[in-house]
């Protein structure tokens, strides 16, 4: 087994960083709570309202017709649509909203692991040093 570990390093610090992303979501998956915070659901509407754009075809980029009570809110385009129709895209793939909570934090798990990895390694941080501080 150590055999494997010399020869592909960086192939089971990849494992390792994906299996901590892991064990961060277990308190979630065990729980089978959500995690809400004080505008979670501000949030979530917006993410509702870009999920039904995506699916129905209709895009606004200013109004709100389907989410916030359908008053045409300019929501979207101050807190940046991008990311919105990203997690809009997420909702849409996902069962229910525990479920889209655990696609979205188990990503953002990886993207805070991976690029903190890419940076040490960039600064030229021992390989398994670079795993542990990620």
């Amino acid at each position: 087994m150590k055999q494997k570990i010399v020869q592909k390093p960086l192939f089971w610090q990849v494992v390792i960083l994906i299996a901590m992303s892991g064990v961060f979501l277990l308190p979630q998956i065990l729980g089978q709570g959500m995690i809400l915070g004080s505008d979670v659901v501000f949030h979530f509407n917006r993410f509702y309202e870009t999920s039904q754009q995506i699916k129905e075809g209709n895009f606004q980029y200013f109004l709100s017709i389907y989410g916030f009570q359908q008053s045409a809110r300019i929501v979207n385009a101050l807190y940046g649509p991008f990311f919105a129709y990203f997690q809009g895209l997420l909702v849409l793939l996902s069962p229910s909203w525990f479920s889209y909570q655990l696609l979205a934090n188990g990503l953002l798990y990886l993207l805070a692991g991976f690029s903190m990895f890419g940076l040490l390694k960039k600064l030229r941080v021992n390989g398994w040093l670079s795993v542990g501080m990620s």
